[in-house]
């Protein structure tokens, strides 16, 4: 498991799960954090870190992700990201993630704040770059933190077919029937 904490200094949250910085991952952004109404899930804290990207003068604000130790075929790919008005301007960014060179979701923080985009994604080389790439007009990419875990072999292999190359993204989750509400 890879749990990177985007802007804050390495933990162990309440799971047991350990995460570390993202300094050993990415070259440019600033660090804050932001005040939220309910506890973190991860630290039952009311602050969350987060890394904003205020530098235009290089699109892509990328994330290098190591995978050479990884014994899977695919990968769970996790990204949160927050805003709640760091920096005083009332402005939520949107802009887009990629995976690799492939454009795989746009963000928009003035629809959903706090924003979780979950990928199934393929291993196919040592490092993955997962970047936020600005849009002209929407503010700066923020991010809070990614999580990357191997998936076990065979695992999402007839959802992809036979584009073995592609990826999943999740629209969303339904519980389907659980009745002490726990999936």
């Amino acid at each position: 498991f890879l749990s990177i904490i985007c802007g804050g200094e390495a933990f162990v949250d309440l799971r047991n799960i350990s995460w570390t910085s993202d300094s050993a991952y990415v070259a440019t952004g600033n660090a804050t954090a932001v005040r939220v109404a309910e506890p973190n899930v991860l630290t039952s804290s009311s602050s969350v870190p987060l890394r904003f990207f205020p530098d235009t003068s290089d699109d892509r604000k990328c994330y290098r992700i190591p995978l050479q130790n990884l014994s899977a075929e695919r990968i769970l790919v996790r990204s949160r990201f927050y805003y709640k008005n760091y920096d005083g301007l009332r402005r939520p960014p949107y802009f887009f993630v990629s995976l690799g060179t492939a454009k795989v979701a746009t963000v928009n923080l003035s629809r959903s704040d706090p924003w979780e985009e979950e990928f199934v994604w393929p291993v196919l080389k040592d490092t993955l770059p997962l970047c936020l790439l600005p849009i002209p007009g929407g503010g700066f990419p923020v991010i809070s933190s990614l999580e990357v875990r191997p998936l076990p072999p065979g695992a999402y292999k007839d959802g992809t077919g036979s584009f073995s190359n592609k990826t999943l993204r999740k629209k969303f989750r339904v519980n389907c029937g659980s009745a002490n509400r726990s999936v």
